[in-house]
């Protein structure tokens, strides 16, 4: 299940709603509209943007249980 989003095209998402320049603007907003995270279709990858920096270390502290004992490379 992925976060929610602006809702966009059914084939291409988000994607021409993306601006080609100041993207961090457009992200901006639909963050003050949509929340903290959030999920942007933009044709075949599904984008997860987070928005913040406390969710961003929360996430990647849970996430530490799983990926924590990989062998050093």
């Amino acid at each position: 299940n992925y976060p929610p989003g602006p809702k966009g095209n059914p084939v291409l998402g988000n994607l021409l709603e993306l601006p080609r320049t100041l993207l961090f603007l457009k992200l901006s907003e639909w963050a003050k509209e949509q929340g903290k995270v959030n999920t942007y279709a933009v044709s075949t990858p599904t984008l997860v943007i987070i928005n913040s920096a406390k969710v961003a270390v929360d996430i990647l502290d849970r996430s530490s249980i799983i990926t924590g004992d990989r062998p050093n490379l």
